[in-house]
């Protein structure tokens, strides 16, 4: 017999062979979990499109542009195992909560910029290896 955690036919016995489609789903943590993930990743994808966008817009600059995508990736190629480690390591919720922080740091550092109209190039680059090292390090390398 098999039941579920907060599902309303809990009661309900079940077959074992019985399969039950996105059973995870059928747990309120989980459910939140990921809710929050996904909203957070489509909040990445936003800030990317927008980021590099007004990038090229400010510099016109096709450097930038490639350095912007190197330094998203490069971490995940080079560091993604030792944030995996470090994950192991701590709590891992922390370490994904201290990614989000930087995440939500530097996208209201590029709002200040953009809006201010005072963003340089290195400013830029700075903020695009912090993001390239938040994205390494909570969210996607990271599973707890």
């Amino acid at each position: 017999m098999v039941t579920t955690g907060d599902n309303p036919n809990a009661s309900k016995p079940r077959d074992s062979g019985q399969k039950i489609a996105f059973v995870a789903l059928h747990h309120k943590d989980f459910r939140a979990y990921f809710v929050a993930t996904m909203l957070a990743m489509m909040a990445d994808n936003i800030e990317h499109v927008i980021s590099y966008w007004l990038l090229y817009e400010k510099f016109k600059s096709p450097v930038l542009a490639g350095f912007a995508v190197l330094s998203h990736w490069t971490p995940f190629l080079l560091f993604a195992v030792y944030f995996g480690a470090l994950a192991d390591r701590f709590d891992c919720r922390k370490v994904i909560q201290v990614a989000q922080l930087m995440y939500m740091g530097v996208s209201a550092a590029w709002a200040v910029l953009f809006y201010t109209d005072t963003i340089q190039i290195w400013h830029a680059c700075v903020l695009l290896v912090i993001h390239g090292w938040r994205g390494c390090s909570g969210g996607r390398a990271v599973s707890c």
